[in-house]
C-alpha cells in the first residue's frame, strides 16, 4: 500500500461554505481521491482551518505549520507522497506579506520536508506534490471582517506562477488548482462540491503518474 499525506488548510479539511460545517468524507477531495485510487493507496487527511505556512497568527493560535509538520511526518511514516496546499491564509491583510514572501515561506516548508530525518533515514524520502491553491474571489473582501482585502485577491492570483518556480527549483511535482476549480460563490474562499470533485479526480491522475498504479 502506498501512503499519501494531504497537508493543507480549510480546503483540505473540507470546510463547507454553505453551512459553515464540513463536507462529508465522500464529498471532500481527499475522500474522492481515496475512492478513485482504490485500496492500493491510503489517503491521510491533515487539513486544518486557518492553517498558514510558517506564520504565527495571534488571533487564531495553533495554525503555524512549523509546529506540526514534523510530528505529522513522523506519526504517519513511512510516506510515499506528500501533497501540500497552503498559502491562502497567508494572504490575510493583517500579515502584510507580498506574494513573493509567501512563496519563500512555502519553499521553506518544502525544504523542511526534504531534509526531515525519517527514523534516522530508515525510510525513503517521499515524493512531494506542491499545489497552488484556488484563487480568492473578489467578493471575499466584504465577508470576513476585513481579514482579506483587495491585495489578498491579487496575491492569491500570483501564487500559481511563484509556486511553479519553487517546484522547479526544489525538484518536486506541481499543479495549479486554479486551472480546474474556483472558490464558491457562497464565500469566495472555499471550494464547493463541484470543486472538490474536480480536484479529487485530477489528483488521482497525477498521483498515479507519480507513484504508479492502474
Amino acid at each position: 500500500m502506498k501512503n499519501v499525506l494531504c497537508f493543507g488548510d480549510s480546503n483540505t479539511y473540507g470546510y463547507n461554505p454553505h453551512n459553515f460545517g464540513r463536507f462529508e468524507w465522500h464529498q471532500r477531495w481527499t475522500g474522492i481521491l481515496q475512492k478513485e485510487l482504490g485500496t492500493d493507496f491510503k489517503i491521510i487527511e491533515e487539513g486544518y482551518n486557518g492553517r498558514t505556512t510558517l506564520i504565527e497568527d495571534s488571533t487564531n493560535p495553533y495554525r503555524n505549520s512549523r509546529n506540526y509538520l514534523f510530528p505529522i511526518l513522523a506519526a504517519h511514516a513511512p510516506l510515499d507522497l506528500i501533497i501540500i496546499c497552503l498559502g491562502t491564509n497567508d494572504t490575510k491583510a493583517r500579515f502584510n506579506l507580498c506574494a513573493a514572501s509567501i512563496a519563500k515561506l512555502m519553499q521553506e516548508i518544502v525544504r523542511m520536508i526534504k531534509t526531515f530525518n525519517y527514523e534516522n533515514d530508515s525510510y525513503k524520502k517521499p515524493e512531494i506534490l506542491l499545489l497552488s491553491p484556488i484563487e480568492i474571489g473578489q467578493g471575499v473582501v466584504d465577508l470576513f471582517d476585513n481579514a482579506f482585502d483587495e491585495k489578498s485577491v491579487i496575491k492569491s492570483k500570483a501564487l500559481g506562477k511563484l509556486y511553479k518556480e519553487i517546484a522547479q527549483k526544489m525538484s518536486c511535482h506541481f499543479f495549479d488548482l486554479s486551472t480546474i476549480a474556483k472558490a464558491s460563490d457562497a464565500d469566495y474562499l472555499h471550494l464547493d462540491e463541484a470543486g472538490h470533485l474536480a480536484i479529487g479526480r485530477k489528483l488521482c491522475e497525477i498521483v498515479k503518474n507519480i507513484l504508479g498504479g492502474k
